[in-house]
């Protein structure tokens, strides 16, 4: 039986290609799934017999026969199956050959007959014939596909011979242009040389004029012919560039449409993805929506924990005041101190307990069964061990591959079991595992059961999930279905498959070793791991992270790809317990230090103890890659538990007192032990030196006795002399170095304590006054020599000292950034505390860390009686160090620089305190950033002081202070920050907000916390107060942002206050002074050294300049000094006298105040050799820029062309400042011209820096932090305005603006000002006239209405006009600001403040301000009523001028508009006349055409008719007429209509007699002669069969049919391939057609590209590729109008410029102008009476111009 199949192929014996069909392949899947029973996916010999035997029939031998051939010849895999593809394909390769071997066996077992057999024999010939012609079809179109192939690879030939030969001619046109440019330059060289020899011969000869003008026309004549040549040649090139042009055309459309095919694919592509990804987004929100619901049943339990421990804390606060008030009233305070300690350390020991004990009760909470009992009863088993067993599992990795399963039990979000991955199988059958019924919750408590597809990327595929019980699961032959929710609405789906319990265990156990476990050690192994280059091998180690933080880490492995770590100790605390999250990440170290991530996994400790667990590492960075299957493998060799420590073994226990002392005592002797040590060794050392002059001294003996002669006797004794000199002189030495270092050192703390005295009398002696000895409070300062290195090899410890008293702690320093050889700030020590003089303090030195993790340096005994010994120092021993290396010396050594004695502390009370110097900590602070560490520093805020006190509803405006920012720490030790009670009014009561914020890498402050503090608070007993952000107070599970800590508070007097401020001072006066003289002589240096007398000269008018400035504001000062003094004399004799007060004493006055006192700052500033940014040659001409927070506060004037500037004195606020340690931004540039600044470079700083000691010094740094010059502040001068209680009522202020910005380009503004106090009009300046630098008429604002002296007054300056005025520009004052010495103000445009390059809108000046004195109400009444009633007329006036120009704008606007109106009326006449007349047209053509079409078609009829009478009478054949076929060819042109042919086609039916046929009866196609009805069409004859489409092959006997060379088309087959769309609409094109601009439109819509007006044959214009019709092409291309610069069609030209003809205008009168009626004055034009009107001398200057230049008028 040989077997024909169609379909999917296989290649049979006869050659030929074989193909299933549909049906057939149906029924082969039947089969296969029929027969498939135990759902492997593969036939085993017991199911291929059970096929066999069904559809063969065959039993016994020749079934066992039959059947291991198939399996022998289809199981290609070799593994005793046949899974469904090798049962498909090699099912008819086995049957064809052994159909060519003449098996029957074989062949016989072709079971597809039973779905392709028909009985009747009629109809098996039936599809034999229908096969056969199908087939022949086939071949036909395969036949003309290869045709069409190889024509289209011939046309794409020929268009790349066209396209090289275009691009060959426009190389050769190039060259030739080249070509001829370069002759045209040689001509013009030579014309140049002949007219230079014309001009010679001119001088010469005269007479030879006429010649010359002659050559000049001749050569004129062939640039001339030379130009229309060049013009022919580029249309040549043009021409060649469009053909090049249609060829790329070609070639992109071809590309385009491969792009598009390629960009459904991909669109298809997505689609799928994302269809994939919202379903994994719709499981990722469920998941999502359950882990809220259990944060916020978390979070209710959290609250009523909170709740408890905030009862309990109540509680417990309420018996520690009560402990307190016992222990203030025990009468020895000694005993109440040690009672204190006692239960400080009972309370702390109490702690440790309760959370030694908090780790029991979790221990035992923890106590799982481990090791294996007896099996019980199920409901006595504490364990179930289960084999589960899966069957028929979907298919996840696509229809003929298998899945690869895996198991999960989840309860509730909890993992209770992850199996292991069973590869390639739909029936998995897991390893046993364990199931704690506890942590199911018990037998009835239901849980879910996952089984997922595991892909190596790790995105595993859901296969189905059924919710069970444990007591289910114990229940025999019971099988839980597999269901999947995405499926569940499809029609035929049941499950995802099933599975059953195949054994299980019911058991009790002891206790497991791993609840009890404090950590585990681990041995990791890794496979086939990802190279990081690739030719190198990676040398991976693993980091093990919880939530974040790194907790272990594994040494790398050098060079290996399968590498096995060392074991690493995992933590149970630190991985959060036994079942928390451990994100383990393997990494490739890099010599260079950038190590890469190789991949990452997650597991738990609980996970890691399953059965040979495994984990796929993936890296996070490739997972999206197309060809990414992971990057390795981890695997776990092996896993031991480290037991837990009990109470009784922990080894961490609180040191008791006995422990205390015995571990001092040892510390002490072993200290003893190492001096006597050093005594030893010095000792031996002697005796060595003794035994040695000893030795030497027997040898001189022997040998003076065995000296023979007294030569001998005499060198002898001359060498002991010699040895015993040298000895004395060496111990001579050591005792002098010895003296001279105890004389320094005592010379040095002399010197030390003398400028410590010498401080404190300045200050007014804060501690009291000095004793020599036996004072009970000492100051002392030490310093650090030669510390250990705690940083590493290369870096500096940061070292701090702690003194301590036993247990007790007297004194905590700062800390010393990067130093060995710290020098410690002063420090006091009471005595008494101190135990007394000669109890031994001990000096521990730690390195400070920013994680707090301090390292300790070492440690030394000394009494206050050592440290007051100038010679001694103290070694520092660390024991760690000194066990574990063997030539240990010490750690560093401390000593004593200034040792001071008081006969008593000075105690300062808090009433009578000045300042505070406060020294803050904090502990546990929040993170800005997840992973990263703050850079915490304080701020402290106050709230205004007002004579009635302080301001308690204000927000904390005013800082007054702020600390400086600690690097990475969030739990940070800042330097002691100095707060003044002057800050607050006098008022220790007064809050003071404490705000602690973060400052971020970008220079952006985030806040942290704050708290509420007041001067009294912090002198309190050990303060502590709790940072709150308020922005986070609101969420319920937010306990605060860290703790505040007071460590220690020193006060200062008054008086200690004033001298350290006038210290100051002094040093910068004296600064300034040195600054003064330096600046002097530098200036003399240059004058010196000048190069020319003009620089000389400069230079020397330049120190005279200045000479003369400063001698100038040295007698303003002195006349101000003076003033002052005599005021407060007159003030003091009115005080005295009683007499009332004048109005010349209204004005406050502005003197200089301490600096902490201070509210304005004037500065003198200069800079020093700034950067040139004119260019290499050129100087800059800088200018600074003051600014806070990105707002600028001032702006400095513009020196010209030098690079060492001096600037005008200028002032700063305190207030617009902020506070003394606010920072402060200074910008540097240099200006330009035309805008475009040039940035110098920046630096921040303080107004404390700018008011230090002068001259202070600023380096300058660019962007890039290169260093670009210096500035220097050559004088700070610190002001307040003082005198304010004095009767002012008003001040009448003038001002006035300068460089005030432009509302319209072209015009000058008219500005006035507004002055507003909280939305309230205070009163307003007249507007000047067409004025940028303007100046008011003075205002008067009122004291009360402006809100006082500090009073926000907001400044509006407007721009005056009739409709509406313009904002230009505003700012933001007070009273105070304005009786400020030369006071300035800019002006910012809120609106433009954000846009690139704005300066602001102007600057404001204050010529004067005049204090007046208060009026009464009635005067102000009258005053303001008679202000409105100016301010009325004005309004009046402005509205009637208004009104006036409206009416004269709203006529020329009337006016404008109907002569638009009339033109576009005209426009629309003609363009509809000319429509008409194209359509005209259009119709006798089209009539004309149809009448030849007619007559063409009546010539062909008859023509085809003689011809068929002709041919009938030759083949004695008869004619029957057939369906007319329609024949279309294309022509183009730019206004080409289609040409219609219609030739007849006949069908010819030709007896069966035989008759002699002629040559024409053969077919036109096969060339066989026709025998039976034939098609003829254009005098060729056709079989009807093969008279077929071209392209499609479909019949055209009977149809329309179009010819295009040669060949025959349907209208299907001709529309899509033949026939080029329409650029308009994009449709094909059926008719006549339109080509233009390189493109085929319908002759509808090649339209104008403004109006869309169709050209039907008119002329149009081109411009960029569009078409344009004449009106509109002038309008937007055509020369613009001079007045509204619109297009002009037809208008008029008038000295070069065109105009519309209503804006040509006379420009005397603005009266329309015709032509022949003006006159060109100025080349403007004017009508004749306004020209007569104009100057009679200007007028003939202007004639007499026009006459010299020979134009006419």
């Amino acid at each position: 039986m040989s077997l024909k199949l169609e379909g999917k192929g296989v290649t049979g014996f006869t050659g030929k290609v074989f193909r299933f069909s549909d049906e057939q392949y149906q029924t082969m899947s039947g089969y296969f799934t029929k027969f498939e029973q135990d759902g492997d996916g593969e036939l085993n010999m017991v199911e291929l017999k059970n096929l066999v035997n069904t559809v063969a029939k065959k039993e016994g031998e020749e079934l066992d026969e039959v059947c291991k051939k198939l399996m022998t010849k289809l199981d290609t895999t070799k593994n005793g199956g046949l899974n469904f593809n090798e049962f498909l394909k090699g099912y008819e390769k086995m049957l064809a050959q052994a159909a060519a071997e003449g098996d029957d066996s074989l062949a016989q077992l072709d079971v597809l007959h039973v779905a392709v057999k028909d009985d009747s024999a009629e109809k098996a010939a039936k599809e034999k014939a229908q096969r056969e012609k199908e087939e022949a079809d086939r071949l036909a179109r395969e036949t003309e596909e290869a045709d069409r192939l190889a024509r289209e690879k011939e046309e794409a030939d020929r268009l790349a011979k066209e396209k090289a030969e275009a691009d060959r001619l426009a190389k050769e046109a190039a060259d030739k242009a080249e070509a001829d440019r370069l002759a045209r330059e040689k001509e013009e060289a030579d014309r140049l040389a002949r007219e230079k020899a014309e001009a010679d011969r001119l001088a010469k000869e005269a007479a030879d004029k006429a010649a010359r003008e002659k050559e000049e026309a001749d050569r004129l004549a062939r640039e001339k012919e030379e130009a229309d040549r060049l013009a022919r040649e580029k249309e040549e090139a043009d021409r060649l560039a469009r053909e090049k042009a249609e060829a790329d055309r070609l070639a992109k459309e071809a590309a385009d449409k491969a792009a598009r095919e390629k960009e459904e694919a991909d669109r298809l592509a997505r689609e799928k993805e994302e269809a994939d990804r919202l379903a994994r987004e719709k499981e990722e929100a469920d998941r999502l929506a359950r882990e809220k619901a259990e944060a916020d049943r978390l979070a209710k339990e959290a609250a009523d924990k909170a709740a408890r421990e905030k009862e309990e804390a109540d509680r417990l606060a309420r018996e520690k005041a009560e402990a307190d008030r016992l222990a203030k009233e025990a009468a020895d305070k000694a005993e109440a101190e040690r009672l204190a300690r006692e239960k400080e350390e009972a309370d702390r020991l109490a702690k440790e307990r309760e959370e030694l004990e908090r780790l029991q009760r979790e221990r035992e909470e923890y106590e799982r069964p481990t090791a294996e009992g007896k099996e019980v009863p199920l409901d006595q088993a504490h364990v179930i061990k289960l084999v589960l067993k899966g069957k028929k599992l979907d298919r996840k990795d696509g229809p003929f591959q298998k899945s690869d399963p895996y198991l999960i039990l989840k309860k509730a979000d909890d993992e209770l079991y992850h199996s292991e991955v069973k590869k390639q199988t739909l029936t998995p059958q897991w390893d046993e595992f364990g199931l704690d019924v506890e942590e199911c919750g018990g037998l009835d408590s239901p849980f879910i059961l996952e089984c997922w597809d595991w892909d190596n990327d790790g995105k595993h595929d859901f296969i189905g999930s059924v919710e069970v019980k444990l007591r289910d699961l114990c229940q025999p032959d019971k099988v839980f279905p597999l269901y999947n929710k995405k499926k569940a609405g499809r029609p035929l789906y049941k499950n995802s498959g099933k599975i059953s319990v195949l054994s299980r265990k019911f058991l009790a156990f002891l206790k497991k070793e791993d609840d009890t476990a404090e950590s585990f050690t681990v041995s990791f192994r890794a496979r086939n791991l990802d190279k990081s280059e690739r030719f190198e091998k990676s040398d991976p180690f693993l980091v093990f992270r919880h939530k974040g933080v790194a907790f272990a880490k594994t040494e790398p492995v050098k060079d290996s790809q399968n590498p096995k770590w060392e074991p690493v100790e995992l933590g149970v605390k630190p991985a959060g317990g036994l079942t928390g999250d451990i994100t383990c990440e393997c990494w490739n170290r890099d010599s260079k230090g950038k190590n890469d991530l190789i991949g990452e996994t997650k597991f738990s400790l609980r996970g890691l103890r399953k059965k040979s667990p495994q984990f796929p590492l993936i890296n996070k960075n490739k997972v999206n890659k197309l060809l990414y299957r992971g990057s390795g493998i981890l695997y776990v060799d092996a896993i031991t538990p480290n037991q837990w420590a009990t109470l009784e073994d922990v080894t961490d226990a609180p040191e008791t007192e006995e422990e205390r002392k015995a571990r001092e005592e040892q510390e002490a002797l072993t200290a003893s032990k190492q001096k006597l040590i050093n005594k030893r060794n010095k000792a031996e050392k002697k005796e060595q030196d003794k035994e040695a002059r000893k030795k030497a001294a027997e040898k001189d003996a022997q040998d003076l006795a065995a000296a023979k002669s007294d030569a001998d006797r005499k060198a002898i004794e001359k060498r002991k002399a010699d040895r015993e000199e040298a000895e004395r002189k060496e111990e001579e030495k050591s005792a002098a170095k010895r003296k001279a270092a105890s004389d320094k050192a005592a010379k040095d703390r002399e010197e030390a304590n003398n400028a410590a005295s010498e401080k404190d009398k300045r200050e007014g002696n804060p501690h009291g006054e000095e004793v020599k000895a036996d004072g009970k409070y000492v100051r002392l300062q030490l310093r650090g020599r030669g510390l250990d290195r705690k940083d590493g090899p290369f870096m500096k410890s940061d070292p701090y000292l702690v003194i301590k008293q036993g247990p007790v702690e007297l004194f905590k320093s700062e800390v010393k950034k990067r130093t060995l050889d710290p020098v410690w700030d002063e420090f006091g020590l009471d005595v008494e505390s101190c135990g007394g003089s000669e109890v031994p303090l001990r000096l521990e030195v730690h390195d400070f860390d920013n994680h707090g993790n301090h390292d300790f340096i070492g440690f030394a005994y000394a009494s206050l009686k050592d440290l007051a010994d100038p010679t001694k120092e103290f070694r520092l021993r660390n024991e760690k160090r000194a066990a574990s290396r063997a030539f240990y010396k010490h750690s560093g050594k401390i000593t004593v620089l200034t040792y001071r004695s008081f006969g008593a502390q000075k105690q300062i009370p808090l009433e009578d305190a000045a300042g505070f110097l406060v020294r803050f900590r904090a502990k546990n602070l929040d993170k800005n950033v997840l992973f990263e560490k703050s850079d915490p520093f304080l701020m402290f805020k106050v709230n205004p002081v007002t004579p009635q006190g302080v301001k308690s509803n204000a927000d904390y405006p005013y800082i007054v202070a702020k600390t400086e920012q600690v690097k990475d720490d969030q739990n940070p030790s800042w330097q002691p920050v100095e707060l003044y009670k002057r800050s607050v009014g006098g008022n220790l009561d007064a809050e003071i907000k404490v705000q602690c914020w973060n400052l971020d890498k970008k220079g952006n402050s985030d806040l942290i916390g704050e708290a509420l503090v007041t001067l009294r608070s912090l002198n309190g007993k050990s303060p502590q107060y709790a940072l709150v952000n308020p922005a986070k107070a609101g969420n319920t599970l937010y306990r605060g942002s860290g703790l505040l800590f007071v460590d220690s508070v020193e006060l200062r007097s008054k008086e200690a206050l004033e001298a350290a401020e006038k210290a100051q001072e002094d040093r910068r006066k004296e600064a300034e002074r040195l600054e003064k003289e330096r600046h002097e002589a530098d200036l003399l240096e240059a004058e010196k050294n000048a190069k020319t007398k003009e620089e000389a000269a400069r230079l020397a008018a330049e120190r005279k300049a200045e000479a003369e400035k400063e001698a100038k504001e040295a007698e303003e000062k002195k006349a101000e000094e003076e003033k002052a003094a005599k005021e407060k004399a007159q003030e003091a004799a009115r005080a005295k006298s009683g007499a009332p007060v004048s109005e010349e004493d209204y004005k406050p006055v502005i003197k200089e105040v301490p600096l902490q006192e201070a509210q304005h700052f004037r500065l003198r500033m200069r800079g020093k050799k700034l950067d040139r940014k004119d260019g290499l040659l050129g100087k800059s001409d800088p200018f600074l820029i003051f600014k806070r927070g990105g707002n600028e506060l001032f702006k400095t004037e513009i020196k010209k062309q030098t690079l060492d500037p001096v600037w005008d004195e200028f002032a700063l606020d305190l207030v617009h400042c902020g506070s003394l340690d606010e920072q402060l931004l200074i910008e540097c540039w240099d200006w330009d011209d035309d805008g475009t600044n040039d940035h110098i470079g920046n630096v921040n700083v303080t107004l404390r820096q700018l008011a230090g000691p002068s001259p202070v010094k600023l380096q300058l740094l660019t962007v890039k932090g290169k260093k670009s010059g210096k500035l220097l502040v050559n004088a700070c001068k610190n002001l307040a305005l003082v005198n304010e209680k004095k009767a002012v009522g008003s001040y009448t202020v003038k001002l006035r603006g300068k460089n005030l910005d432009k509302s319209e380009l072209f015009e000058k503004s008219d500005p006035f000002l507004t002055f507003r106090a909280g939305g309230v009009l205070l009163g307003q300046t007249s507007h000047v006239k067409n004025s940028q630098n303007p100046k008011w008429e003075p205002v008067e604002l009122f004291l009360k209405e402006a809100g006082g002296y500090d009073g926000d007054i907001l400044v509006e300056c407007w721009n005056y006009d009739f409709k509406g005025s313009d904002l230009i520009g505003e700012a933001t004052l007070t009273l105070r600001d304005l009786n400020k010495k030369s006071p300035q103000f800019a002006l910012l445009n809120p609106a433009k403040v954000n846009k690139n390059f704005y300066n602001g809108s102007g600057l404001l000046f204050v010529d004067s301000i005049v204090a007046n004195p208060p009026k009464s109400e009635a005067q102000i009444a009258a005053e303001r009523e008679a202000a409105q009633k100016e301010a009325a007329l004005r309004e009046e006036q402005e509205r009637v001028l208004r009104e006036k120009i409206e009416a004269a704008r709203r006529a020329e606007a009337e006016k404008a508009a109907a002569i638009r109106l009339e033109e576009e009326k005209r426009e629309r006449e003609v363009a509809e006349q000319q429509r008409k007349e194209r359509e005209k047209e259009e119709e006798e053509r089209r009539a004309k055409l149809e009448a030849e079409r007619a007559a063409e078609r009546a010539a062909e009829a008859s023509r085809l008719e003689s011809e068929a009478a002709t041919l009938a009478a030759q083949t004695k054949t008869t004619v029957v007429e057939g369906t007319p076929a329609t024949v279309t060819t294309k022509t183009e042109g730019f206004t080409a209509e289609s040409t219609e042919t219609t030739t007849t086609t006949s069908v010819v039916s030709t007896p069966k007699s035989s008759v002699e046929l002629p040559d024409s009866d053969i077919c036109a196609k096969c060339k066989i002669l026709i025998t039976g009805a034939a098609v003829i069409i254009n005098n060729q004859k056709f079989h009807a069969e093969h008279f077929n489409c071209k392209d499609c092959n479909v019949a055209l006997a009977g149809r329309n049919c179009h010819d295009w060379e040669g060949n025959y088309y349907c209208w299907e087959c001709y529309q899509k391939y033949l026939r080029d769309p329409c650029a308009g609409c994009g449709k094909l094109i059926d008719g006549r057609q339109v080509t233009a601009l390189g493109k085929v439109w319908h002759p509808e819509h090649f339209v104008c590209t403004i109006c869309k007006a169709p050209f039907s044959g008119s002329s149009f214009k081109q411009k960029d590729g569009k078409a344009y019709c004449d009106v509109h092409f002038a309008r937007e291309f055509g020369p613009k109008c001079g007045v509204c610069q619109k297009g002009v069609g037809s208008g008029i030209t008038f000295n070069g410029i065109a105009f519309h003809k209503e804006h040509f205008k006379c420009q005397g009168c603005l009266q329309d102008l015709k032509s022949g009626k003006l006159t060109d004055f100025k080349d403007k034009p004017y009508c004749n009476s306004c020209y007569d009107k104009l100057p009679k001398d200007e007028r003939k200057a202007e004639e007499k111009r026009k006459k010299e230049l020979g134009r006419k008028k």
